[in-house]
């Protein structure tokens, strides 16, 4: 394995959960290792693999997540446009002048 081979944790938003955190640092502890065995290599894929089904459990976790706040988000966005647009029709009708009708 190449030693300068790590996970960077810079791209990540601070928003990233410990848990998301630990499991880099375990990744990447286990890269730093350098097992000589193969016994010790093997047991080192394992559990680098083991880490990788984590980290694709997180990461589906936060793609529910973003999916949900996208909606939320189109949700808010669409209740402004509607309050704007009956605030607009609402100001043009009282901007309208008076007309007696017979």
């Amino acid at each position: 394995m190449n030693s300068s081979f790590r996970i960077s944790s810079t791209r990540r938003s601070s928003g990233c959960k410990s848990e998301c955190e630990q499991h880099f640092q375990t990744t990447n502890e286990l890269l730093a290792k350098k097992p000589k065995d193969k016994e010790k290599l093997e047991e080192t894929v394992i559990l680098l693999k083991m880490q990788i089904n984590l980290l694709n459990d997180e990461n589906v976790k936060l793609r529910f997540e973003i999916q949900h706040l996208q909606k939320q988000i189109a949700i808010q966005e669409k209740t402004l446009q509607m309050n704007k647009n009956f605030k607009l029709s609402k100001s043009s009708k009282l901007n309208k002048p008076i007309t007696k009708e017979h």
